[in-house]
């Protein structure tokens, strides 16, 4: 069973496709945890195959590529079918690692929408 099912592949942009964007314009569209460490990654871009980028949050937050077939790897990553898709700022409220990672809102950024 694939850890992304079909209607969250539909919804994820591709790859680079929020490059550039405010934080509070990109959303995650899907969160993958692993259920014995509580490691979390919050999906905001596919490449419709097996690659992904978005936030990674464990002890410490990361921004950055990961893939399906490394998180199969682990054995105890699942889908938190519970998690409605939330703008990266929303997220960052909830995850002091997060928080710490993001840039403060908009005002230093530039919005290429």
């Amino acid at each position: 069973m694939s850890l992304l099912p079909q209607d969250v592949r539909r919804r994820l942009p591709a790859m680079g496709a929020t490059h550039g964007k405010a934080v509070e314009k990109i959303k995650a569209q899907a969160c993958l945890v692993d259920r014995s460490s509580g490691m979390r990654w919050y999906v905001v871009e596919f490449d419709g195959e097996e690659r992904c980028f978005g936030l990674i949050s464990g002890r410490h937050a990361v921004m950055g590529e990961f893939t399906l077939a490394e998180l199969e790897s682990l054995g105890d990553v699942e889908i938190d079918r519970g998690f409605e898709p939330a703008r990266l700022n929303h997220l960052a409220r909830r995850d002091p690692a997060l928080a710490q990672l993001l840039p403060p809102p908009s005002e230093n950024l530039v919005d290429l929408e």
